[in-house]
């Protein structure tokens, strides 16, 4: 299983840094890990047909990890009127609320009247296989006014952990038992101290310590944060921090 990095950055993407999105793929099946704004001219520019994608695991509706859902869906749609294909259809999973948004995007934004592109929603916590791919949600907590997911990504015997936007006012012990052993764990670090809605690079780090875990992806870094970062790392031989284009094999 590999995960290629999309967008490591934040809401304020740089020319190094897009907002985030995560490819997850084992060879014959593709997942996306959030989808923000630029995700699709991304997998264009890394030559991946977003056509193939199976499913997509939104962890929560902040438009920088969610952004590039509706121009996705629509991109898949056209696609296929165009070269008149068959739709396949894409399993959508995210937190409660996800099914009433989606209807809501699709109202603003959404010009055919005739559209009827084939969704699977799955909202919440859930467990859900795609070909050899096993994915769990767990609730997180980020902000007040909507829910959050991580997710548990297993393929055989290795195991990625994706945190989403998860902060201090989650329970520390629920993080570190959600994290166990994971061959990878992909981490939001975007605190500078600690706070309700974000890890810091510290927290992160420690995360990854008390949960055993054999790699720590530091990601969703502001660009004033990298220094730091980059000094913390040095005697951690396990942690890195993730870079747009990168691809970490589990």
């Amino acid at each position: 299983m590999k995960l290629t990095v999309l967008g490591s950055g934040t809401m304020m993407p740089s020319a190094k840094r897009y907002p985030s999105g995560y490819l997850i793929d084992d060879g014959s099946t593709r997942i996306l890990l959030d989808c923000g704004g630029p995700t699709v001219s991304r997998l264009v520019e890394l030559g991946v047909n977003f056509r193939e994608i199976e499913a997509m695991c939104l962890s929560h509706f902040h438009t920088d990890h969610m952004g590039g859902l509706l121009p996705f869906v629509h991109a898949r749609w056209v696609d296929d009127k165009v070269t008149r294909r068959q739709h396949t259809e894409l399993l959508l999973m995210g937190p409660k609320t996800l099914g009433e948004r989606m209807k809501k995007l699709r109202e603003v934004s959404w010009p055919e009247p005739e559209e009827s592109f084939p969704l699977r929603l799955v909202e919440g916590p859930a467990t859900e296989s795609v070909g050899a791919i096993n994915i769990e949600t767990f609730e997180t907590h980020h902000v007040e006014w909507f829910a959050s997911v991580g997710y548990r990504i297993t393929h055989k015997d290795t195991t990625l952990v994706y945190t989403g936007d998860v902060g201090s006012d989650h329970p520390w012990e629920d993080l570190v038992a959600r994290a166990k052993g994971a061959s990878v764990l992909l981490v939001g670090a975007a605190a500078s101290e600690p706070a309700p809605n974000h890890l810091t690079v510290d927290q992160a780090l420690k995360l990854g310590r008390e949960a055993e875990v054999k790699k720590i992806v530091l990601t969703h870094l502001r660009e004033q944060q990298l220094t730091v970062a980059k000094s913390k790392i040095q005697t951690v031989k396990n942690a890195v921090i993730a870079e747009d284009k990168m691809a970490i094999t589990l």
